[in-house]
């Protein structure tokens, strides 16, 4: 009777010290910052119109503007990784790398903020983000966590513009375009809207 008693304390002990470390462990690696998927929709139609105003065949898309761009878009794909859904994210270009701080929650369970980093790829017409690092606090995980996303960059432009090229810089993205001229209606309506 005595070896079941102790038996009983000894698992029960267990039972809590495990108990605590995994609540150690998920408050450990919860979210660090308020993060959200809340974005400005791009203009970019407004901003190719100038561009052929200026006959000028490209445009600059800067950091902040990039990462409202994938915003957008994620907010209605948020699932990052098979088991990752995407809660909140800023996105920050350097050159052709794009850094993350997003907040995810792992399997519907357990909330966590991290910071990954993605390389940036031109794949007509997506512009492609392939996962190279996942961090969450000090601990490196798998890039494999985190899958591929693709952001479709014309699904924004008017269909006479198509897009020729695209070059990462220090902290833009430009676009360059062939473009065939649109109908005159077109034009006359969009001028009078930037004129407004």
């Amino acid at each position: 009777m005595r070896l079941i008693r102790r038996l009983l304390v000894t698992v029960a002990v267990l039972l809590v010290l495990l108990g605590l470390a995994v609540w150690g462990a998920v408050r450990y690696v919860a979210p660090q910052e308020e993060l959200n998927l809340e974005s400005t929709p791009l203009l970019l139609e407004k901003k190719v119109l100038e561009m052929a105003i200026e006959l000028k065949p490209e445009m600059t898309l800067s950091s902040e503007e990039l990462n409202q761009l994938i915003k957008g878009y994620l907010r209605q794909n948020p699932r990052v990784g098979s088991h990752l859904l995407l809660d909140g994210a800023d996105f920050n270009l350097e050159g052709n790398l794009l850094s993350a701080r997003v907040n995810v929650t792992y399997m519907g369970l357990v909330q966590a903020g991290a910071t990954a980093q993605y390389e940036l790829s031109w794949d007509k017409p997506y512009l492609r983000a392939i996962p190279q690092r996942l961090t969450v606090r000090s601990l490196d995980l798998p890039a494999s966590w985190l899958e591929a996303f693709e952001v479709p960059l014309n699904k924004e432009l008017p269909e006479w513009v198509k897009i020729s090229k695209v070059a990462f810089d220090d902290s833009q993205i430009r676009v360059g375009f062939q473009a065939a001229w649109p109908s005159a209606g077109w034009m006359l309506e969009r001028l009078r809207e930037l004129r407004d």
